[in-house]
């Protein structure tokens, strides 16, 4: 059963990386994803940068081991992507890559944001100069 709660939650860890990519995309069509992006990207930057221990490995870990199925010692990202989505010794470029991603999508939101806050203004002076 540890194991089952243990796929569980490697399975979400997966998901929200996968939001913290790819989620900025996503929010340029889905207003609502906004704020829900950027709190997982600061929490992923904060974790990344100050080199926590992220608590989703910590249980998926904790749960292999209840199982008896072996857990690793590596970080989730080596772990799971290391020599299977990038190649191995190239981790730098992989996260770098993943900031371009990450940048990119917030300066195309930032540049949607600015556009939707002139729309309404210009529709307004449109307005006003009707006779």
């Amino acid at each position: 059963m540890e194991n089952a709660f243990a796929d569980v939650v490697m399975t979400s860890h997966m998901v929200y990386l996968a939001f913290l990519i790819f989620g900025g995309f996503l929010a340029l069509r889905l207003r609502w994803l906004r704020w829900p992006h950027v709190i997982a990207t600061i929490w992923g930057t904060t974790v990344t940068v100050v080199s926590l221990d992220c608590p989703l490995t910590q249980l998926e870990v904790a749960l292999r081991e209840r199982a008896g199925s072996g857990a690793y010692g590596e970080p989730f990202i080596e772990h799971y992507f290391a020599g299977h989505l990038y190649p191995e010794g190239h981790e730098v470029l992989s996260r770098v890559v993943i900031v371009v991603l990450v940048l990119t999508s917030y300066l195309l939101l930032v540049s949607r944001m600015l556009q939707e806050r002139s729309v309404p203004a210009e529709s307004a002076e449109a307005t006003a100069e009707a006779p």
